[in-house]
């Protein structure tokens, strides 16, 4: 903001299903005139895990792309290594964010690599406890 005012955005994007995420790309684009295409330095992500608890974690970015004269315009994190990685989450904060010049930044879209959170399947044995519960009722009411 030109007048001074520090203006700090979170970004909320939810996912359709449980996700584990590896990285994060956001593009800031080429804009006539914007002298700080892209320009983050690094920000805060959070995770919504599956449990409903969250997991934080602050991060620098790594710049690349076109460079249209102040330097590559996107900005990528990896959440591998980062105690972010492989958990299975319904949806991502991103906060904090730090811009190369007086904290100024441009985002045109953003970009979430992962897959689908594995899903907890029953073991063998309760699916056998859960039928004959199931048979044993049916048997019952057929007997009445």
């Amino acid at each position: 903001s030109s007048s001074g005012l520090t203006i700090n955005p979170t970004i909320f994007l939810t996912l359709s299903t449980g996700y584990t995420i590896d990285a994060i790309d956001i593009y800031g684009g080429n804009i006539t005139g914007n002298s700080i295409p892209g320009a983050l330095t690094g920000f805060t992500v959070t995770l919504l895990k599956t449990d409903f608890t969250t997991i934080s974690e602050a991060f620098t970015t790594t710049p690349f792309g076109p460079d249209f004269g102040n330097g590559p315009v996107n900005d990528s994190i990896s959440l591998i290594g980062s105690s972010l990685e492989n958990i299975p989450a319904f949806a991502v904060f991103l906060s904090d964010f730090n811009g190369t010049t007086a904290n100024w930044f441009s985002i045109a879209e953003i970009q979430l690599s992962g897959d689908l959170a594995p899903v907890a399947v029953p073991e063998p044995t309760s699916l056998t406890l859960i039928g004959l519960g199931a048979f044993g009722l049916i048997s019952g009411a057929v007997r009445r």
